[in-house]
């Protein structure tokens, strides 16, 4: 016991040491620290008693006069521009330091008369403004070169004085009615070379200067020689060639060259031209033709042509009827052949003058059905009208109601063969070819090749021998059929939207005496590109694909169609097993069951049921169970079950 209590002692000791020995390195620790602030102090204060020196010192400034100047903290210093005299050095900034109470002011300012070895003006917008100034050269002498500054005026001067000196790296001055801006010699040379390019070969461009020598292969030098030149050899050309071979129009601006070339038309012109009466005839206003024999706006060509056509069927059928009369009168009289009706012959009589005039080159515009197909007049006076409205396009004037027969109509065509219409009513026509007509009333037309004719306005023949004929009205009353059949009048492109026509064929005739249409003559366009828009035209890949895709709907409706028939008869089959098996009988004493078979029959679909019921023993529960097969081999069953009370 002793023993621990003492180990108990010896340990409370040590530990009493370790305190005391942790409390001494405090200790110390302590003392360290105490110096440290110390150290930190004295440095403090001197830090501050030398910013204090600083600060009682002040700043001293100097300037180029006003000697040094000792400025306090908390002073104001001012800068300012203004007169601070004139610097000792010569130098252009001349800078003051005046102190007066607690602020110091600076002056700078630029001497009177500052001297620079060059000057740089700001950059686009800047200006240098001379007033009352001038110029000086070194040591305030003469300057014998730049520029001189006049009230209204500049004047450059040339090196000592020689009158002139080059003014260079300017910018191209603006070039318009109201523009003050100087302009470079690039500038003109760029005009020079311009007037040398109208005025083409010959003409010479070489330091600004243009001249030029035998302007268009004449003898003149000047432009007014050369037209003068070129005028009198017009003259002298046509007065050897004579007044057939060129003709011009002076007030009207048009002008004929060819045999026998007409050009009454105003701003048009004609070229081309035959020894016979075939001269070309412009009487359209801003039109030209290029060939022979060509008929431009002139209205009597197709009055003449049918003219000529009536007339001659006119003497053909007097001297026919003549002969006849005669012949009669010497040959004795015959059993007469049976009588034809008054509408048979009637349409004899149409078909053997629509095939005379078909000979004779005249062919008959025949109306057309809804299903496109020509109908033939049927009496000699229908005929008559057909003719007098298709001559319409051409002038014809003609009271229907006093014109009934092929004779007394080409008496009529007769009188107004030539009659012509003014120049105003045809004009902006285009026309190449040979024997080509353009009637008075297709302004705007175009005709492309030999033989052409186009008698519509805005309307264009393209091709040899090709026919545009048919009228506006005409083309707008043409109807277009859909898909389905089903003729519409409001498609684009069909109807009010329709100005013309451009043909590169013609339209054959009715022959009555064959029954078909003969002549046609058609073309086939070629390397057409994919329409896009509503009125652009297709091609054949295009309607290959548009086809194909009819072709797979057809099919597809096809096996939808066969689809349904097979649902129908499956529907109609179904119907027959629920007739058979509503004519299942049914067992209705208790305790009896019965098996009873039936059939059924629906519409070409037919069914056999089967059935089982029971009743029970008391007779107030009845169970039905019944079966069906029909001839599309699809079953049907069907469990019920009843409670009696």
């Amino acid at each position: 016991m002793a023993k621990i209590q003492l180990q108990k002692l010896v340990g409370t000791a040590q530990q009493a040491n370790t305190t005391a020995q942790q409390a001494n390195t405090t200790a110390q620790q302590a003392n360290t620290t105490a110096q440290q602030a110390n150290t930190t102090a004295e440095q403090a204060r001197d830090k501050a008693n030398r910013a204090e020196e600083k600060v009682n010192k002040g700043l001293n400034f100097e300037a180029g006069s006003g000697g040094s100047q000792k400025v306090e903290l908390g002073d104001t210093v001012k800068l300012a521009a203004g007169n601070a005299g004139e610097n000792t050095d010569g130098s252009n900034l001349a800078i003051k330091l005046e102190k007066s109470d607690n602020t110091a002011t600076f002056t700078i300012g630029i001497k009177k008369a500052p001297t620079f070895d060059s000057v740089i003006v700001g950059n686009y917008n800047s200006k240098l403004y001379l007033d009352g100034t001038s110029i000086k050269g070194k040591n305030n002498g003469t300057v014998n070169s730049g520029f001189t500054f006049n009230d209204n005026s500049i004047s450059v001067v040339g090196a000592n004085n020689s009158g002139t000196a080059k003014i260079t790296n300017l910018s191209d001055g603006v070039v318009s009615g109201s523009s003050t801006d100087a302009i470079t010699g690039k500038q003109l040379h760029n005009l020079a070379e311009s007037i040398k390019t109208v005025l083409g070969n010959g003409a010479q461009s070489n330091d600004g200067k243009v001249t030029v020598s035998n302007i268009g292969g004449t003898t003149q030098n000047t432009v007014d020689g050369a037209i003068r030149e070129v005028l009198e050899k017009v003259k002298q050309t046509q007065s050897g060639l004579g007044s057939s071979s060129i003709a011009y129009k002076a007030n009207g601006n048009a002008i004929a060259i060819g045999t026998k070339g007409v050009v009454s038309g105003e701003n048009s012109g004609s070229i081309g031209g035959t020894s016979d009466d075939k001269g070309n005839n412009v009487n359209a206003d801003s039109s030209y033709t290029i060939g022979n024999g060509n008929s431009i706006g002139v209205s009597n060509d197709g009055l003449k042509a049918a003219a000529s056509v009536l007339t001659s069927i006119k003497a053909s059928e007097e001297k026919a009827a003549k002969e006849a009369a005669e012949k009669a009168a010497e040959q004795p009289k015959v059993e007469a052949k049976p009588e034809l009706t008054q509408a048979e012959k009637d349409q004899q009589r149409v078909d053997e003058l629509i095939t005379k005039l078909g000979q004779e080159g005249f062919a008959v515009k025949l109306a057309e059905n809804d299903n496109g197909e020509q109908t033939k007049p049927k009496t000699e006076k229908e005929l008559v009208d057909t003719i007098i409205n298709q001559l319409g396009s051409d002038g014809l004037k003609v009271d229907n109601s006093k014109v009934n027969t092929i004779a007394e109509l080409a008496t009529e065509v007769d009188k107004q063969k030539d009659t012509l219409l003014t120049s105003s009513a045809t004009q902006n026509v285009f026309a190449i070819g040979n024997n080509v007509m353009i009637s008075g009333k297709a302004s705007g037309a175009v005709a492309l090749g030999s033989n052409t004719v186009v008698t519509n306005a805005m309307s264009g023949a393209v091709g040899y021998g090709a026919v545009a004929t048919l009228t506006t009205a005409e083309l707008q009353t043409q109807v277009a059929a859909d898909i389905a059949g089903e003729f519409v009048q409001q498609l684009q492109g069909v109807g009010k939207d329709v100005i013309g026509e451009i043909s590169f064929g013609k339209a054959g005739a009715y022959n009555p005496m064959t029954g078909k249409v003969e002549g046609t003559q058609t073309r086939r366009l070629t390397n057409i590109a994919a329409g896009v828009n509503p009125t652009d035209a297709v091609n054949v890949s295009q309607l290959r694909i548009v086809n194909n895709q009819v072709q797979a709907n057809k099919h597809n409706l096809a096996a939808l169609r066969s689809e349904f028939d097979q649902e129908r008869s499956d529907l109609r089959a179904g119907i027959a097993g629920a007739i058979a098996t509503a004519g299942l009988p049914t067992v209705n004493v208790a305790g009896r069951s019965t098996f009873s078979v039936a059939g059924g029959s629906y519409r070409g679909q037919n069914a056999v049921a089967f059935g089982i019921s029971k009743v029970s023993d008391n007779g107030r529960i009845i169970i039905k169970v019944t079966g069906n097969s029909n001839s599309r081999g699809n079953l049907g069953g069907s469990i019920g079950a009843g409670f009696v009370w």
